[in-house]
């Protein structure tokens, strides 16, 4: 079954890149990963869509990781039903941390700057599953026309 190795790598680049507003500056998620995380494991979660943005992006930022890592992840799984599965939830996973961090654009400038520059992470990941998925259906419907 074919992998697409490429759009893997490019939905995990561009979620990286999303812009984030903090403070008085901008900064890329990647960044806000490695800078929050031991904030997060020292401090906790919380986990409420009345938080404040920075609250918010705690949260995006571990899921964000999550899901990069189980993307990572499902290039060394070689069974491959197995590994489309573990793609599919991790995309979910980073869309989750994506709309979590996102949801109030209208009335957050920093949400709204972080959602038109996720725009091209939600295009490839969203093209990543749909070919991906297609190609597992038509693999499976041959292996099963091959029995």
């Amino acid at each position: 079954m074919k992998e697409y190795r490429k759009l893997t790598n490019w939905t995990i680049v561009f979620n990286l890149l999303i812009v984030i507003g903090a403070g008085h500056g901008i900064g890329i998620l990647s960044l806000i990963e490695v800078f929050l995380l031991p904030e997060i494991l020292v401090d906790g979660l919380t986990f409420s869509f009345q938080s404040t943005y920075e609250k918010r992006l705690e949260v995006a930022a571990l899921l964000s990781i999550l899901g990069q890592c189980m993307l990572i992840s499902s290039y060394f799984i070689k069974v491959d039903a197995i590994k489309l599965l573990i793609k599919i939830f991790s995309i979910g996973i980073l869309w989750v941390g994506f709309i979590y961090l996102t949801y109030d654009f209208t009335s957050n400038s920093a949400a709204n700057l972080s959602l038109i520059t996720g725009i091209p992470f939600l295009i490839i990941s969203l093209l990543l599953m749909v070919r991906q998925s297609i190609h597992f259906i038509i693999w499976k419907v041959e292996t099963a026309d091959s029995k």
